[in-house]
């Protein structure tokens, strides 16, 4: 049987074509199916509450809105934009954990539009789970001495953040010293995180069970020399206070010790960390 080789040639592209078409149309169909289903697996989303995430509009209020409604549901869904935050009250999970999607960290940006904030999350005796988004300027986490009970889980995923103010933020900043604080965290899992800034990255002194780090850059860690970053109780000993500190996880007493179990370690690279604190002269400083 002798077949037209250009019959052939035009039936072989026009499967090629139709291929190709299918193949696009059903990755497109899949990729909105699964932003879909985030978007209603994640419980309620910063857009129901009227944010615009435009870079200019003062998204406070709606942002209040939306994290009362998020920590009453458990979970919520922050949408691609640029959100400028002028007041902040710091959110913490009570008695249920907290899931909060954002879009995606090259997606989703929270700004904090003028002086220094207060933190977006504390812990006290509920998990935390943020993933997808960057912080401008803001702390992620800051929990010292609040936690009341053992924290089943903290997940911190595709996350970036650029703090440059001159008052040097903390990204995350989790001080509760068994000692003093007798309650660990019981899983910790910090994946895919980027940060530029701050007078400090990942810090967290606190008893945990088990950890997993990977995929981790922290650059350009500055402590400035001013009266807000000097810690008045210790000038002899400014270092391991928790600032000029880019990555610190756990606690080394043996009561937090006895707790440990686990932990794995991937790539983590920490390049630049300086504390440019001078010491100060106790005989003249009215604070002492």
């Amino acid at each position: 049987m002798n077949e037209d080789p250009d019959q052939l040639g035009r039936a072989s592209s026009n499967l090629n074509s139709f291929t190709r078409r299918e193949i696009l149309v059903g990755l497109m169909t899949a990729l909105s199916l699964k932003s879909q289903n985030a978007r209603a697996s994640a419980g309620v989303s910063l857009s129901d509450y009227g944010a615009y995430g435009d870079g200019k509009t003062d998204d406070s209020l709606a942002w209040s809105k939306f994290l009362k409604a998020a920590t009453k549901a458990g979970k919520g869904f922050i949408p691609p934009g640029h959100y400028r935050l002028s007041q902040i009250e710091t959110f913490a999970p009570k008695g249920k954990s907290l899931r909060l999607i954002g879009a995606g960290s090259n997606a989703v940006v929270l700004e904090a539009a003028g002086g220094f904030s207060k933190p977006l999350f504390s812990l006290i005796d509920a998990s935390l789970d943020v993933s997808g988004l960057t912080t401008n300027n803001l702390t992620l986490v800051e929990a010292h001495r609040t936690i009341k009970k053992d924290i089943p889980a903290l997940s911190i995923q595709d996350w970036q953040w650029v703090n440059d103010k001159p008052q040097g933020i903390r990204a995350v900043s989790i001080f509760s010293p068994y000692k003093d604080v007798p309650h660990k965290i019981e899983s910790v899992s910090l994946r895919s995180i980027r940060g530029i800034g701050g007078v400090c990255g990942l810090w967290l002194r606190t008893a945990m069970e088990q950890c997993e780090i990977d995929d981790i850059e922290i650059r350009s860690i500055i402590v400035p020399d001013t009266d807000r970053w000097f810690y008045q109780r210790r000038p002899t000993r400014m270092n391991g206070i928790g600032t000029a500190c880019g990555l610190l996880i756990g606690d080394d007493t043996g009561e937090a010790q006895a707790h440990f179990k686990h932990c794995q370690i991937g790539r983590i690279l920490v390049d630049g960390v300086r504390d440019n604190r001078r010491q100060r002269d106790l005989n003249s400083d009215p604070a002492n």
